[in-house]
């Protein structure tokens, strides 16, 4: 799930020419790449969060939208390894993942707005025994010896 779009990016027509123009198409921008990119970090959005809240969590929008078009960047300047990474970019990336994994620990601080998934309430029974009773594999049984 997308948790932002183009326009959030920040990024003026210019630089996302540059940063995704192809081969083929140099004066015009890639938006199928940066369609998938933008899916892309909604992915890892919902994987970070994905063992604490329900995802898509779409009822945290407003919090992951601007954290999702600092991963957007992030990963179209990495689509581009010849071009350096801007300081300021990495430092946005890094800075929300860490808080992602802030509010993925189920003993940190809660996510705004995101939902936490329940514990079942039946859990599996445990402890069990397995009464005796004729082997059911072994040398003899199975006429290995």
């Amino acid at each position: 799930m997308k948790y932002c779009e183009e326009i959030d990016l920040n990024l003026d027509e210019d630089k996302l020419i540059e940063l995704t123009a192809s081969k083929d198409h140099v004066d015009v921008k890639d938006a199928a790449l940066i369609e998938r990119l933008l899916l892309e970090a909604g992915d890892r959005i919902d994987g970070e969060l994905g063992g604490t809240y329900l995802t898509p969590a779409v009822t945290a929008l407003g919090v992951l939208k601007y954290g999702a078009a600092d991963v957007t960047r992030y990963l179209i300047y990495r689509h581009r390894p010849n071009t350096p990474m801007p300081d300021d970019v990495l430092k946005a990336y890094e800075k929300f993942m860490a808080q992602l994994r802030r509010w993925a620990d189920p003993n940190g601080v809660p996510m705004p707005g995101g939902v936490k998934k329940q514990a079942p309430t039946d859990p599996a029974p445990t402890g069990g025994t397995v009464g005796e009773g004729e082997r059911i594999f072994g040398r003899k049984r199975d006429r290995l010896g």
